[in-house]
């Protein structure tokens, strides 16, 4: 015999039942109906929470295999679900998203200049514009960066301006390009007029001799 008092157990039903009449506290087969539909209702709600779960390696359970399909990692059944899960995060961790503002902040770490990424110059290309200060920048170095952190899908292009070159790296579909431009010598040219107005206390001092006074 069920005690009434104890039942139903569900969470949902209970939750239900007392959203209607006191009356069914001692009724058998309304808190078996209550019952019934409070365990489907459990059961959704546990597998939303799993569900949630498994948006982050660090808590995933089965959908680990998702994330290891992600990061191109084989599924190894045989580790702990906690070593799969350090194999994801090790290699999430190894690349982040490139946007345009981490390709200005890791060139120009690297080249002491002033770096400009520009979006969409053509299809799928992005520039890279490097203002050398006279420090000279190997463009090579620039190069292979951008080849390991760019996204695969994209072309680039980089442009290294001085004050007398312009040299350009273009490279699309595995093809490299390299243009140099000489360009004007810069010739400045200043005139500066300055007027001086001096200002101040001038002190003047005389000495006088009187002849020896003879009493």
């Amino acid at each position: 015999m069920i005690d009434l008092e104890l039942f139903p157990t569900s969470p949902a039903a209970k939750r239900m039942l007392k959203t209607v009449s006191p009356i069914y506290d001692h009724a058998y087969v309304g808190k078996w109906i209550y019952q019934v539909m409070g365990l489907e209702i459990d059961e959704a709600w546990d597998f939303f929470k799993e569900l949630r779960l498994q948006a982050f390696p660090e808590t995933a359970t089965w959908g680990i295999a998702y994330w290891e399909q992600q990061y191109h990692l084989p599924s190894d059944k045989t580790l702990t679900i906690e070593e799969r899960r350090r194999r994801v995060i090790s290699r999430r961790g190894k690349r982040s998203p490139m946007n345009p503002a981490r390709i200005e902040l890791i060139i120009g770490n690297m080249t002491g200049a002033g770096v400009e990424t520009i979006e969409n110059v053509a299809p799928y290309t992005f520039r890279v514009m490097v203002k050398d200060e006279g420090t000279g920048i190997d463009t090579s170095i620039i190069f292979d960066t951008l080849v390991q952190i760019k996204p695969s899908h994209q072309s680039f292009e980089v442009e290294v301006n001085t004050k007398t070159h312009r040299r350009k790296v273009f490279v699309q579909g595995g093809v490299l390009n390299v243009t140099n431009t000489e360009l004007p010598e810069w010739e400045m040219h200043y005139n500066f007029n300055a007027v001086v107005n001096p200002a101040g206390i001038v002190t003047g001092i005389h000495q006088t001799i009187l002849p020896s006074i003879e009493q």
